[in-house]
């Protein structure tokens, strides 16, 4: 009896620290991009607690058999520096960075979180057990150069969190274009719509699916 092979993930969108799904412009990405026909994954990450490379990574690895090297993900702030590590083992076919960090800044993330009861918790009771796992090893540049096709890096003009010298200390170590987005804050409240990303998504899928009939092309002429 033949398997039923579900369709593989055209888009995976991985949130920012502390945030689900259902906020800022994910829901409205992911649906925007369902509509033109793509298969888009959104998945839930543990309540911030647990929020650890480890489980991070043990959530996409029960999709993984769904993710090919045409395979489009999102990353937005941590979620961006969660890809960095990943992409060090896996391919992709283009990696999108929104509002990601290049190294720490707790100094002056703390400045700017510290209103925030869930932040302040995260930063005096749980940093160095959840988000430091983030940030405890080097990144291998060259793998992640190696693994993905294409690169777009996401940055506010303006953000309070990620200093504009992160996008280009990320662009000189792995390359990709920069889009630079005015009075964006760090690309989340209150963006509820992200034009100029889901534009750029959708003409990536189209160069990276047009570049692999290509290449079958080639293949059976030869």
């Amino acid at each position: 009896m033949p398997q039923n092979i579900k369709r593989p993930f055209d888009v995976v969108i991985i949130p920012g620290s502390r945030h689900t799904p259902q906020e800022y412009w994910y829901p409205q990405l992911a649906n925007q991009l369902t509509s033109k026909g793509l298969n888009v994954l959104y998945p839930e990450f543990p309540p911030v607690e647990r929020q650890t490379l480890t489980n991070w990574n043990s959530v996409l690895a029960s999709f993984e058999n769904r993710f090919t090297d045409k395979t489009i993900f999102v990353g937005h702030s941590l979620g961006g520096r969660f890809l960095m590590n990943y992409f060090q083992d896996h391919k992709a076919g283009a990696v999108f960075f929104v509002s990601a960090p290049y190294e720490r800044e707790l100094a002056l993330w703390k400045f700017y979180m510290m209103s925030d009861p869930e932040a302040r918790n995260l930063f005096e009771n749980l940093w160095k057990t959840t988000n430091q796992t983030f940030f405890s090893e080097d990144i291998n540049w060259d793998k992640i150069v190696d693994n993905v096709k294409k690169i777009h890096l996401f940055y506010s003009e303006n953000d309070n969190l990620i200093p504009l010298a992160h996008a280009f200390n990320i662009q000189r170590r792995i390359g990709g274009e920069i889009h630079w987005i005015k009075n964006g804050r760090h690309l989340d409240i209150p963006l509820e719509s992200f034009p100029e990303l889901t534009e750029t998504i959708l003409k990536t899928y189209e160069e990276i699916n047009a570049s692999n009939i290509e290449g079958q092309r080639k293949r059976m002429r030869s």
